[in-house]
């Protein structure tokens, strides 16, 4: 199975009353989505909101994408995991193991802790060991979680059949050694949407985008023809006033006020500290 180049790195909704997981909201968005042509999501895997939630919670979630009947069957799904225990992050990956529904999981690493390569590396294989045979792409994040899976490892870690792809939110040059010691269909994946042109010129190949929840139309056009000249000056013009119009969402409660706004859905709130 080859994954799509473009997703959706999707916000979860928390009730703006008590901040309880609103896994109907959750839902009705990511079908939203996918009427709008979209046909790749992430859950539970960006935004900055997982680690906020309990393994129980994204137990739910799995169940809830599981046994919703109004997400197309062929929408790819891949959700996220990643957790300071690898106890937990077993159980994650037991449950989306049984999912049919979940393609493929994005596996990041534990905030905080600090692991090392070699214990990043046990952490990873032994959830590959749950996994089943769904696809992963690892989830280096640094500035978020204060580890930064070198080279080396990544390396390592690609000669597992499994894993297919790298979204690499640290240094973006590592890509360029990477491509020369890794498969030709390996995915180098953009998390975010900023600096998208000098990213792709470095060999990244796919884009997880957070500004697609706004204008998904719009942010895979404009990652798929980055490298073209655009043939209509006219269009290319559209194309960038729309990009600087979703651009400004630049935080996970400006993106879910400006989603209530277009599509009258109501996305609540980041779990405080987010939104403050």
């Amino acid at each position: 199975m080859t994954l799509e180049n473009f997703n959706v790195a999707v916000p979860t909704a928390f009730n703006e009353n008590n901040e309880e997981l609103d896994t109907k909201a959750t839902l009705q968005h990511i079908n939203n989505l996918a009427q709008q042509g979209v046909k790749s999501v992430v859950v539970s895997g960006s935004t900055g909101e997982q680690h906020s939630m309990s393994t129980d919670e994204r137990l739910e979630l799995i169940n809830a994408l599981e046994n919703n009947n109004e997400l197309p069957n062929g929408l790819e799904i891949i959700f996220g995991i990643a957790s300071t225990r690898l106890a937990n992050a077993v159980k994650l990956a037991r449950g989306v193991a049984n999912s049919k529904r979940i393609k493929a999981v994005l596996l990041g690493f534990p905030p905080y802790i600090l692991p090392t390569q070699e214990e990043a590396i046990q952490y990873v294989k032994t959830v590959l060991g749950e996994l089943g045979d769904k696809q992963v792409i690892l989830y280096n994040n640094p500035h978020r979680t204060g580890f930064d899976l070198k080279v080396e490892s990544i390396v390592e870690l690609a000669k597992e059949p499994q894993i297919v792809g790298l979204k690499e939110s640290g240094n973006p040059e590592k890509v360029i050694t990477l491509k020369e010691q890794l498969p030709a269909d390996f995915s180098f994946m953009i998390g975010g949407d900023a600096n998208l042109f000098a990213k792709k010129s470095l060999g990244f190949n796919s884009l997880s985008s957070i500004l697609g929840n706004l204008d998904p139309e719009l942010m895979e056009t404009y990652f798929n023809e980055l490298e073209a000249e655009p043939t209509d000056e006219d269009q290319a013009r559209e194309l960038q006033q729309r990009f600087n119009r979703v651009a400004t969402a630049v935080s996970v409660s400006k993106l879910k006020n400006l989603l209530s706004e277009d599509i009258s859905l109501n996305m609540g709130v980041g779990r405080a500290p987010l939104g403050m």
